[in-house]
């Protein structure tokens, strides 16, 4: 719970009242004893305070420090928006209180008899809050440095294609400034049938090739992974032109956009992996890890086909076996073990990448969900040609079992996906109970 400055707390007492600031000291000195408390009994003594540098929590009282208390408030996030602050009160009362916590007091706490009771613990509470505030605004500006100084560019557009914020590499990518790009459709550049069935269906895009016309006539191809994210949608583009036209003449030329699209869903996968460990709760760091692995699953056919001599086609047998590999690196359970009886089978780039992404989701279910409290197991992965020029993916595991519709029903972003992408393929798909839970996915190739 330090400052930025160095290892002690820097506590603000504002405080018309001698007595009520050596109250607040003494409460201080009982909740948190490292820490450095300084006084101010007028507006001008606590503007001598903020010029010696950030506050961790300021105690301020209603009254005369300010006949405008909210100004004082308004002060303290202006020197420093992390800055956590308790209005200490003797004439507000209860309703006047809260009603100051709407305005954007972290807590309050009324003066008198019970006020020695709840001073620390509210000291206690809103230290911890401030230091998650300020933890969250130094990764929210290593993002934005991040953002600021990749190679690629990073765009969040609005629904109906309206570029709506992008970075640096961006804007040099499509040759306009900041000012401009918001007047600016990436429907509209791109021209692109293909773009706009994907973007009309809020459906992920995984190493779209198209071309764009930039505002200058010039045209330029590029590479897009975009995803819907809220009220956004939001993306990478790679520009491709240069790389593009060598690789008509040499076909190594191609293997290298291949591999730098693989390394560049690598940097962001390591990025979400950063950022999540940022955050406290539990939910948010999931998330972050989730997407990670589905990022980790499409560079995977990056790297099949930047190593293969087909760079339509994928080798879906080798696949599984890296994906299978690399989950169960990542899941770290031993006592889990994973199995691939997969035919030789080649699908094509176009469908290998929502396949990828189904084996991902149900093997990582299947390590996540099937063998809580560290039990053994067995997981089957098996891959089979069938009559009619159509195959079989199956994901078996012999683990505790679940209700087979939360695999394609259930509240999960994964049980969204799941279906959608069995869409793409024309897949049937069943779930059962078999000694566990089995997932079998039959379509055409």
């Amino acid at each position: 719970m330090a400052t930025e400055k160095g290892d002690r707390l820097r506590i603000l007492v504002a405080d018309d009242s001698p007595g009520d600031r050596a109250f607040a000291r003494r409460e201080v000195a009982r909740a948190v004893p490292q820490a450095e408390v300084e006084e101010a009994g007028s507006m001008d003594a606590l503007e001598g305070v903020l010029t010696r540098g950030p506050i961790d929590l300021a105690i301020v009282d209603y009254s005369p420090v300010s006949s405008d208390e909210p100004h004082v408030l308004g002060r303290l996030r202006q020197a420093d928006p992390t800055t956590g602050v308790i209005l200490l009160t003797g004439s507000l009362g209860e309703e006047g209180a809260a009603e100051a916590m709407k305005a954007g007091f972290d807590d309050y706490v009324l003066k008198g008899p019970t006020a020695g009771l709840r001073l620390g613990p509210a000291i206690r509470g809103v230290l911890t809050l401030a230091g998650e505030r300020r933890g969250a605004r130094r990764a929210e500006a290593r993002y934005r440095d991040l953002f600021s100084t990749v190679s690629v560019g990073l765009f969040a557009c609005r629904p109906d294609g309206r570029f709506e914020e992008g970075n640096p590499a961006l804007l040099d990518l499509i040759g306009v400034d900041a000012s401009a790009l918001a007047d600016l459709n990436l429907l509209d550049l791109a021209g692109s049938g293909e773009l706009r069935r994907h973007w009309d269906k809020r459906a992920p895009l995984h190493g779209l090739e198209i071309g764009l016309t930039r505002p200058d006539g010039r045209r330029i191809e590029v590479l897009i992974d975009a995803a819907p994210r809220g009220r956004t949608i939001d993306g990478v583009m790679t520009d491709v032109t240069a790389l593009r036209d060598a690789v008509r003449q040499k076909d190594g030329l191609l293997r290298e956009v291949l591999h730098r699209v693989y390394n560049n869903l690598q940097q962001v996968e390591a990025l979400l992996n950063l950022q999540g460990r940022r955050f406290a709760d539990p939910e948010i760091r999931r998330a972050f890890k989730d997407v990670g692995e589905r990022l980790r699953s499409l560079a995977l056919v990056q790297q099949k086909l930047s190593q293969g001599g087909d760079y339509r086609r994928v080798d879906f047998a080798a696949y599984l076996q890296d994906l299978t590999t690399a989950i169960a690196t990542v899941a770290r359970r031993p006592e889990i073990e994973i199995a691939v009886d997969a035919e030789p089978l080649v699908v094509e780039v176009d469908r290998a990448i929502p396949l990828g992404l189904i084996a991902n989701e149900l093997l990582t279910n299947s390590v996540k969900h099937a063998f809580a409290d560290g039990r053994s197991g067995r997981i089957d992965v098996v891959l089979r040609r069938e009559p009619e020029n159509r195959f079989r993916l199956e994901v078996a595991d012999n683990g505790v079992g679940a209700d087979p519709a939360l695999v394609s029903q259930g509240p999960g972003l994964g049980a969204r996906l799941i279906p959608n992408l069995a869409r793409q393929l024309s897949a049937d798909m069943t779930v059962e109970h078999a000694g566990g839970l089995r997932t079998t996915l039959r379509a055409p190739l």
